[in-house]
């Protein structure tokens, strides 16, 4: 019987990933901050949780526990303004959890896969940022010039190199970095997530440059791209979006679709400029073979039925 562990795996990709492998038997330990709160899987024989800081891990837990499979999802971010909060907790949570990970996992024997959750965030912002709004998408693919537009996207793109670094030189373990795009599901902080929720409960919509585009990922579309990946004999980078970009303006209109109608202000900060982004999936579809296939429609009214439940 396979045994995973998931870093993270209380989040809102991390506990759809536990869903899909626990249907395949697999043994799966969750090691998060905070513990999911799905009963099914809390009262599920084959799952663990263990409540601990990835940075202060021992290596003892993992040695012991012997597992085949990492899946290393856990992290903080902040997207649009990073606050000075976020200066320590990037460092401690990004930089220092993964190095302590990597650390410990290079001793592990029964390793053969490390699937780390990075981001498109690793790119070059000169790309897909404009002072004003742009029609014309930037599809990025794993080639193009990386310059991180902030400390999360410079801690995941450190954080690819420490991965590749650690396993380059040992064949008898598969490494991949997941550069996901924008996530969302529920629970999540992400814009889509953010305003169901704000919907639901009645509270105030505010909405920035709505212009902006970006590559909207499902997750539970995300959690079947990061399973697929480890599925096959493949090391190195590949980014994994949905393949397309939607404006904020046109995600509005589908959440009218399913909530009808709303009230929201939009605010427009020229500052923070205007984003129109989206994944080049050649390769992981020549990798897996795979498209997203949670359609937009549907993901938004799934959103919702799980608010209802």
């Amino acid at each position: 019987m396979k045994k995973i562990v998931v870093t993270g795996g209380s989040g809102v990709i991390g506990k759809e990933l536990i869903k899909l492998l626990l249907k395949d038997n697999s043994n799966i330990l969750n090691i998060d901050t905070t513990e999911i709160l799905d009963k099914t899987i809390q009262s599920h024989p084959n799952y663990k949780y263990l409540q601990q800081d990835i940075s202060k891990l021992n290596d003892k837990t993992l040695l012991d526990y012997r597992p085949n499979e990492i899946y290393h999802l856990a992290a903080v971010f902040e997207r649009t303004e990073e606050s000075a909060s976020h200066f320590n907790n990037n460092y401690i949570s990004n930089i220092s959890a993964t190095h302590n990970l990597l650390k410990i996992s290079s001793n592990i024997e029964s390793l053969k896969k490390f699937i780390f959750a990075s981001s498109y965030l690793v790119y070059d912002s000169n790309l897909y940022m404009f002072q004003n709004p742009d029609n014309k998408t930037k599809y990025l693919n794993e080639g193009d010039a990386k310059s991180p537009r902030n400390l999360t996207g410079y801690s995941k793109y450190y954080n690819e190199k420490e991965l590749r670094f650690m396993f380059k030189n040992h064949t008898s373990v598969d490494y991949i970095s997941a550069r996901i795009f924008r996530g969302y599901g529920i629970g999540s902080k992400d814009f889509i997530s953010r305003t169901i929720d704000n919907l639901i409960n009645n509270r105030k919509i505010e909405i920035y440059n709505s212009e902006g585009a970006f590559d909207y990922l499902y997750s539970k579309d995300a959690a079947t791209g990061l399973k697929k990946l480890s599925e096959i004999g493949y090391s190195g980078e590949v980014n994994l979006g949905a393949g397309k970009s939607r404006s904020i303006n046109s995600v509005l209109s589908e959440i009218e679709k399913v909530f009808g109608k709303f009230e929201y202000s939009k605010i427009s900060r020229s500052e923070i400029g205007y984003e129109n982004s989206a994944s080049d999936n050649t390769l992981l579809e020549s990798l897996i073979g795979w498209k997203p296939d949670y359609g937009f429609s549907n993901s938004i009214s799934d959103l919702f039925n799980q608010y209802d439940n």
